[in-house]
Formats: C-alpha cells, sequence, structure tokens
C-alpha cells in the first residue's frame, strides 16, 4: 500500500473527491424524498379535512336497497310499481330535485320536501311494459346537499305474455267489422328476384265466422294462399299467405297494389268482401359477394351533378324551370335507366334514352314547376339502374322562388 500510494500519490485524493460527491448526491436524493413525503402528506390531510367538512356540511342519504328483482308481473298488475326508502344521517336536511328515467315508459314520484337528519323519504318508481319478456329499468335519483348526490335504483323482472286486446293489436277495421294489426302490407325493401311471402293476420270481430272464397282480383304476380271455404272464426285471429312476384311486376321503386277478396255468403253466393294493398321499394337483384374483377364487368352511372342550385328565381304556370342532368356509363356493359320518379313539383320534361352503352351519355331535362309556394325549396328525383354500386341515386335541386 505505502508503494503503490508511493507511485500515485495523488490516488487518496481522487478517492476522497469521488466518495463526496456521491454521499452528496445520496443527502440530496434523501431530502428530496422527505420533502415529497411531506407534501403527500399534507395534501392527504386536506383532503381529509376537506371531506370531512362536506360529509359536516351535507346530510348523507343512505336506500336500504338499491335493487329490486321483482320476478313475474302479469298484465292484472299494471303499472308496475316498487318504492324505494332512505334515511337522511349527517348534519343537514336532504332535498331530491329529480329523477331522470332511462325511457319514456317510466315516471316517478318522489318526497319534495327536505328530509331532515334521521327522517325517511322515498322514491317510487312506475314502469308501464309495452312487451312480453324481461325488462330492466334504471332511474338515477339527483339529490341537493347530499352524499352521494347521485343514486341509481333498478327494478328488474319478467313481463309475462299478454292477453289479445283487439283494439289495440288490430288497431284497423274495415266495412266488414274485419280487423288488421297495420292498414297495408309492407314488404319493405326488396328486389326484383324471388318471391315474396307475408302472413296476413286478420281478426273476425263478428258473432258469426266469416268463410273466404278462393277467388281473387288483382295482377298476376300476387296470389293468396288458402282453400275454397277457408274460414275466419268469430272472434278470432287467423292468417293467411300473401305471395308477391317482383319479377313479374316489371318495375322499380316504390310501389303499391291492391287485390280484392271475394266471400261466401249465407245464400253461398261469392260476392266481394275485402281489399289488401301492399307497399314495397323494388331494386335490382345482384348477386353477392362478386369479386372486384366482376364489378368492372358491370356498368357504371356517372352524373355530372347530384345537386343543381337555381339561386334566386321566379316561378309561374306559364313559367317552368328547365335543369339538366347529364347521365353517362363508364362501365363496360349497357346501363339500363330503368325508373325516374320525380317528387311533387318536379317532372321529366326529356330523356334522350334510358339505354346507355359503355362510355356514352344521355340527358335528362326535368321540369322545375310553379307549386305555389314561395321561399327556400327542395325538389329531388330519383334514379334506378342496374349499376350494383348505384342502383337508386338522388338528384336535387334548390331554388328560392321568390315573390
Amino acid at each position: 500500500m505505502q508503494i503503490y500510494t508511493f507511485l500515485f500519490p495523488w490516488s487518496n485524493i481522487l478517492f476522497t473527491s469521488v466518495f463526496m460527491k456521491g454521499l452528496a448526491s445520496l443527502y440530496i436524493c434523501i431530502f428530496n424524498l422527505i420533502f415529497m413525503l411531506r407534501k403527500i402528506f399534507f395534501l392527504a390531510l386536506y383532503l381529509i379535512i376537506h371531506q370531512a367538512n362536506a360529509f359536516a356540511q351535507n346530510g348523507i342519504i343512505s336506500f336500504e336497497n338499491t335493487r329490486a328483482v321483482l320476478g313475474s308481473i302479469s298484465e292484472e298488475e299494471f303499472p308496475v310499481k316498487y318504492k324505494f326508502e332512505y334515511i337522511v344521517a349527517g348534519s343537514a336536511p336532504v332535498k331530491i330535485s329529480k329523477v331522470d328515467t332511462d325511457c319514456a315508459c317510466t315516471v316517478s314520484n318522489f318526497s319534495t320536501d327536505a328530509v331532515e337528519p334521521g327522517k325517511k323519504g322515498f322514491v317510487e318508481v312506475i314502469f308501464s311494459p309495452y312487451k312480453a319478456g324481461p325488462f330492466e329499468k334504471s332511474f338515477t335519483v339527483i339529490a341537493e346537499n347530499a352524499v352521494p348526490q347521485k343514486t341509481e335504483l333498478v327494478i328488474e323482472g319478467f313481463i309475462e305474455p299478454f292477453s289479445l286486446n283487439t283494439s289495440i293489436d288490430f288497431p284497423f277495421v274495415n266495412k266488414e267489422n274485419l280487423r288488421f294489426r297495420n292498414k297495408y302490407v309492407f314488404l319493405g325493401n326488396i328486389t326484383n328476384q324471388g318471391i315474396i311471402r307475408r302472413n296476413v293476420e286478420i281478426y273476425n270481430d263478428n258473432d258469426s265466422s266469416y268463410i273466404l272464397a278462393d277467388s281473387i282480383s288483382g295482377p298476376d304476380y300476387i296470389e293468396i294462399g288458402f282453400s275454397n271455404g277457408f274460414e275466419l272464426p268469430a272472434r278470432q285471429a287467423s292468417s293467411i299467405s300473401l305471395f308477391y312476384n317482383p319479377e313479374l311486376k316489371n318495375d322499380f321503386g316504390e310501389v303499391t297494389d291492391s287485390v280484392m277478396l271475394y266471400r261466401i255468403n249465407e245464400e253461398e253466393e261469392i260476392i266481394s268482401a275485402f281489399t289488401i294493398v301492399i307497399k314495397a321499394s323494388i331494386q335490382q337483384h345482384f348477386s353477392e359477394g362478386f369479386s372486384e374483377s366482376e364489378l368492372g364487368t358491370f356498368p357504371k352511372l356517372v352524373l355530372s351533378d347530384t345537386i343543381i342550385n337555381l339561386g334566386n328565381i321566379s316561378l309561374s304556370e306559364e313559367n317552368d324551370k328547365i335543369v339538366e342532368f347529364v347521365i353517362s356509363n363508364s362501365g363496360e356493359t349497357e346501363l339500363e335507366i330503368q325508373k325516374i320518379v320525380t317528387n311533387y313539383g318536379c317532372e321529366i320534361y326529356k330523356i334522350d334514352k334510358r339505354t346507355i352503352e359503355p362510355f356514352d351519355f344521355t340527358n335528362l331535362k326535368i321540369a322545375v314547376k310553379d307549386i305555389g309556394k314561395k321561399g327556400t325549396q327542395d325538389r329531388s328525383v330519383l334514379i334506378y339502374c342496374n349499376d350494383p354500386n348505384n342502383t337508386v341515386k338522388q338528384l336535387t335541386i334548390k331554388l328560392n322562388d321568390r315573390e
């Protein structure tokens, strides 16, 4: 060691310097840690004191239970009611300001006056079921000067199947005293391929049976499925099957059809009975799941404009405004304009052609007519075609008809 020190006389000085720097850094870290712990301590102490003051200044609302399982409920027990009770603790009274519900089928009653500490209050919830099956309804209680300020209450249970209420379940009645669930038979959005079937439910509100004949009057693309002498029993619901063939209909867009049914009277004569009205929206059918390469083989609709703004104009019976759209086909096969539907205040003035060859175009002219209305207006035109990406396209014409 003496030799080492003799050879390197500055080594002790270097070692002492490094040691002192490390010790100083350690002292600084310990000091920072103590300072941080002190800050955390005082912050926690402040929060505890603040919370204690809040509890001291507010009442504490405590519900006996916040969820009620009501089990199975029948129609005779409607509306469903349940009363939640709570007690107030702390040093201040509590007042419920409102109770928010999760749907329009629920309402509530509650203690509107402030409830003093040591006293009880209530929240009564009321649920009017609209369908059978399981249910869960929540209510959010908001209280003033209370801890907690919000409390969620829940009722749950099971509504047993409803018995038939003819005036509600079959609200549409005809002159034959037969009731229907809907005024029309809605087929919805369908394509021009395949046969659509719908069951039409009928309630016979007569005191005697109603006998249907197997004769109908209507288009050949509508059929009714039942045998001759089909009976609709008195005071009972029955159903008949309706079959609709949109391919035979050979139309597109919003369509309305009707079919007349006949009955057999007491003299066994076949006489007219009632009419069923059918509504549908028909679009071009395309096979599902075609590839990108197959997409290139279809026609492609291209429009010069989809919105045209005419600005300020003056319309009259003698002064229609003609608006022109250019319809092009950028696909590889023929584009068929299957149907053009104009809304009120628009008419087709002229279309050069409805079959557009690849990379060709046609002009569509729309007459905008006076409808006796002034101010800002929108007119629309629907184009139905065989482009799989644009089977229906809307054109809009905006205008401001001045005085």
